[in-house]
């Protein structure tokens, strides 16, 4: 939640977007298709990516012991990678759209979920460069030390 004054913002996806218009930096696209594809990845994310890894918590990314990633989180990480691939190779990079946006943002818990229980992104270089690049952000890298920093929260149904 998110309260400016006397405005509280309780949706963390309307959070982004205000903080977003907030600053002297736009995180969307100018263009309003790639705006719109934005979005979408945006609310793909904001909805959950369609049950990806739903049993690799954020959180399970800090366990001691982490599992191997089944064969059907890594078909789905490798289905979000293939996509993450292709929105680098259209834009040339850096980010998701060039420029960083919401888009590449929303998707720092994601990228810490896989990345820790999949380090390495064979078969796709944008991908795992983005990923470096995207964790190596100092905000990214305090916020992950934070999160590191707190008790383990074990999910009952992490092992297989």
């Amino acid at each position: 939640m998110l309260v400016d004054g006397d405005h509280v913002i309780f949706d963390s996806l309307a959070i982004m977007e205000y903080a977003s218009e907030l600053g002297t930096t736009p995180l969307l696209p100018a263009d309003i298709h790639q705006r719109a594809r934005a979005r979408s990845l945006l609310a793909w994310v904001h909805g959950g990516l369609s049950g990806i890894c739903s049993r690799l918590s954020f959180e399970s990314s800090f366990y001691p012991q982490r599992r191997a990633m089944t064969a059907d989180e890594v078909e789905q990480s490798d289905r979000l990678c293939r996509v993450w691939e292709q929105a680098l190779a259209d834009s040339g990079g850096p980010w998701l759209f060039g420029a960083l946006s919401l888009a590449d943002l929303a998707f720092v818990p994601v990228v810490q979920r896989i990345v820790s229980h999949r380090p390495d992104l064979d078969g796709f270089p944008l991908a795992q460069e983005w990923c470096l690049r995207l964790m190596a952000r100092p905000a990214v890298m305090e916020w992950v030390d934070e999160a590191r920093a707190l008790p383990v929260v074990v999910m009952d149904d992490y092992m297989p």
